[in-house]
């Protein structure tokens, strides 16, 4: 029996009154994973609700399957690719995502940039540049009106609807700033997801390689070393240089499922906040 064949004969069985049998069907088809998705969806069709409703949770449970596997593969590359991570967190709110639509439209963006750059430009001008083009050409602004929307935690819905939180946009910018070779990376700060410009060819005043921070929630706003530690202290906490230094992207992903399971939990939404805690325990092991 082929793999088709033997999905099919799987899929009618689900129904069946012995509830081990049926278990058993379930398990097989959660072993085809991907193989089987195609005639699963085909099957929706076909199905009465609560046939549908069976198949769509088995749909869901190997996309999340899947997802956590890839999860554990990008956690595993030598350089956890920013544009990659978020793009696989993007998968768990619209599975059928156009990637490649959103590699074009960063693209796009990233040449709009590089062609107002020039070679002796300073730090600051090529962030005064990066700001111009995504915050008053793009019209990239902050979702202030539904913040906690999980919508502000996709990036397709972020270049579609040109708006997000603190997090999206900031990664928004890294990745466009990394194909350019701008030195501009996360930074952890509590509550308020920042940027960082690094370089450290620069003299600097601080034990840290920061030259400035940026705000991409605030149109690029450009703070000092002195406005960010005034900002973690009027927060209550403890002097922390973690908080100041720039963070690798697997932290940047754990964030964004830390904001997505938040958002999801204020709509009650337990199937997502279930799968996203198990993709966090994955990027967490």
């Amino acid at each position: 029996m082929n793999s088709q064949n033997e999905v099919h004969a799987l899929i009618a069985l689900l129904d069946d009154e012995d509830l081990e049998v049926a278990e058993n069907v379930n398990e097989r088809l959660l072993h085809w994973g991907d193989e089987a998705l195609p005639l699963l969806e085909q099957e929706l069709f076909n199905m009465d609700q609560t046939q549908y409703e069976k198949i769509d949770r088995l749909i869901k449970k190997i996309r999340l399957q899947s997802l956590i596997k890839l999860f554990a593969e990008w956690k595993n590359t030598e350089n956890q690719n920013l544009l990659d991570g978020i793009l696989l967190l993007n998968k768990l709110g619209y599975p059928d995502l156009d990637a490649d639509g959103i590699k074009k439209a960063i693209h796009e963006l990233k040449l709009k940039v590089w062609l107002e750059l020039h070679y002796d430009l300073t730090s600051f001008e090529k962030v005064k540049i990066m700001n111009h083009i995504l915050f008053h050409v793009f019209k990239l602004k902050p979702n202030t009106a539904f913040y906690h929307h999980p919508d502000n935690s996709y990036l397709n819905k972020v270049l579609a609807l040109k708006t997000g939180n603190p997090i999206t946009l900031s990664v928004l910018y890294i990745i466009i700033a990394e194909m350019l070779d701008i030195p501009i990376k996360g930074i952890n700060v509590p509550q308020h997801f920042m940027l960082a410009y690094v370089d450290e060819s620069e003299t600097l005043r601080y034990d840290t390689d920061v030259l400035f921070y940026i705000n991409a929630f605030d149109n690029g706003a450009v703070f000092s070393h002195e406005h960010v530690q005034q900002y973690i202290e009027s927060l209550g906490l403890k002097p922390n240089q973690d908080f100041l230094e720039p963070c690798s992207n697997l932290d940047i992903i754990k964030r964004c499922c830390r904001n997505l399971i938040y958002s999801y939990e204020l709509l009650q939404n337990n199937e997502k906040v279930s799968g996203l805690n198990e993709i966090l325990e994955v990027l967490n092991s």
